[in-house]
């Protein structure tokens, strides 16, 4: 990697890899003989000595480094703190910005990096620490008033849009059997404690036999029984909420736990999921037909 910009001066400044000044350090990651030829380009700023120091956007905006993205490395470029340009996303969402880097500026993603440069001054009022600081202050009195006028929510399917600044519900029965902890359930109204149960599957694995004999071609079926959705019992009721939509979670998981990989030597595998049924116990179903 080329040398940063920090390495760069301090070298012009008569300093080495065995004399520096104290806010800097030699990270690990050396390619040869040279403690500078490493990954990050020679020197780097110590942690303590940046959490302390200022930084400006090139609108004006005065910005904490806590608040900066550390490294990023886009379109050629080492974003970071040693070469003067550590990043931020801009808190206006603004693209195109004329006064950004021409690199930035061009991005057309919803991310909004915008440079940032060390600077002496900061200035609050003019900082996106104070903007920050009043768009989680709208977020909070947001949430509130969402609450107010729709009781039966959970806080753990509420999702905020940064660009709409909008609260917006997103109920998921399996993002409950997967990790809710709560005793009473506020969406349904009623308790998580008692009657607690599984998600239980079976799955069917279908091949062709390849052994060159007298049966080669014919179908091999096997069939895994009572294999169990959740890592832990959970209420009997958020199973059968969940019960029709984890199909396809089920199969994703059991897909790439294995199967996927199998069936790049075996073209003719197949995998099926099936008789997914919620019960305290798991019963084998001999109406399943499997």
């Amino acid at each position: 990697m080329e040398q940063n910009t920090l390495t760069e001066m301090l070298q012009l400044a008569g300093y080495t890899d065995t004399n520096y000044p104290k806010y800097v350090k030699i990270p690990e990651g050396s390619y040869g003989k040279e403690k500078l030829d490493n990954i990050y380009g020679g020197f780097e700023f110590r942690t303590d000595y940046l959490v302390k120091r200022n930084y400006r956007t090139d609108c004006g905006l005065s910005v904490k480094f806590e608040n900066c993205i550390r490294h990023m490395s886009y379109m050629g470029i080492e974003w970071c703190a040693e070469n003067d340009n550590p990043v931020i996303r801009c808190p206006f969402r603004k693209t195109g910005c004329k006064q950004n880097h021409p690199l930035l500026a061009d991005d057309l993603t919803q991310f909004c990096f915008c440079a940032c440069h060390m600077s002496e001054n900061y200035v609050y009022d003019n900082s996106l620490e104070r903007i920050l600081k009043e768009e989680e202050q709208e977020k909070q009195a947001k949430y509130v008033a969402y609450l107010e006028m729709n009781k039966a929510v959970c806080s753990a399917h509420m999702f905020y849009d940064t660009v709409k600044r909008e609260w917006d519900f997103r109920y998921d029965p399996i993002r409950c059997a997967l990790s809710c902890t709560f005793a009473y359930c506020p969406v349904h109204g009623y308790s998580l404690i008692s009657g607690k149960g599984n998600i239980y599957y079976d799955v069917m694995v279908s091949t062709r036999r390849k052994d060159g004999s007298m049966f080669d071609g014919q179908p091999i079926v096997a069939i895994y029984k009572g294999k169990r959705f959740l890592k832990r019992p959970v209420s009997l009721k958020i199973c059968q909420k969940a019960l029709p939509y984890c199909e396809p979670e089920i199969y994703r998981r059991e897909w790439w736990n294995g199967y996927s990989i199998q069936k790049q030597y075996d073209p003719d595998l197949e995998i099926a999921i099936k008789n997914i049924r919620a019960c305290r116990r798991d019963i084998k179903n001999p109406a399943a037909g499997i």
